[in-house]
């Protein structure tokens, strides 16, 4: 599963809220809770058989979490709104409590809405209606499609969450170009 938040709200869209938010993540006892333990955690965008794959990880780490939640000026934590999801024969709505908890752990509280798919596409996809989200994860045959559907600016990933980095556009413009593997290895890590 991907979580992710809307990049147009406030705090999302300070980078080191977020990456707090990714520090405050236990995705090890997400896979062991939420998903009765027949699931591996997720080290980023690229799956496991990606060639791309990359199984460094920001890491579970509260503390660095609440370090850099004081340096955003959140020193105990905020009102992060709702955890938007939606059932579909999925156990999202489990995970969604799983990282509730987590989150309360550093100071960040959270509802939880989970929603039939319709209204969850009506409100987070056409209206970009949410604060945090909780959806099935996409992959492509190359880690260039993949992060470009992701992570592009304008793109369903970039467009729905309001991602919007001309870093992040320029390596995956290059990552698209490129054929080399090893090239490609190195512009996605």
């Amino acid at each position: 599963y991907t979580w992710g938040w809307n990049h147009r709200r406030e705090p999302f869209n300070d980078v080191r809220v977020r990456r707090a938010m990714q520090f405050a993540i236990n995705k090890q006892e997400i896979a062991d809770i939420a998903l009765f333990g027949v699931a591996w955690p997720s080290r980023g965008w690229l799956p496991l058989w990606d060639p791309m794959y990359d199984p460094k990880d920001l890491g579970y780490d509260p503390l660095k979490a609440e370090e850099l939640l004081t340096e955003a000026g959140y020193p105990n934590g905020f009102d992060g709104g709702t955890i938007s999801t939606f059932t579909a024969g999925t156990l999202m709505p489990e995970a969604a409590v799983v990282v509730q908890k987590q989150m309360a752990d550093v100071g960040i509280t959270f509802d939880i809405e989970v929603l039939e798919i319709g209204a969850y596409i009506d409100k987070l996809l056409t209206n970009y209606d949410f604060d945090c989200m909780i959806e099935w994860d996409i992959y492509f045959p190359t880690a260039g499609i993949t992060l470009s559907i992701h992570l592009l600016t304008g793109a369903y990933g970039g467009k729905h969450t309001g991602l919007s980095d001309p870093e992040i556009d320029d390596v995956i413009d290059q990552l698209l170009q490129e054929t080399d593997p090893k090239k490609q290895a190195v512009l996605s890590s």
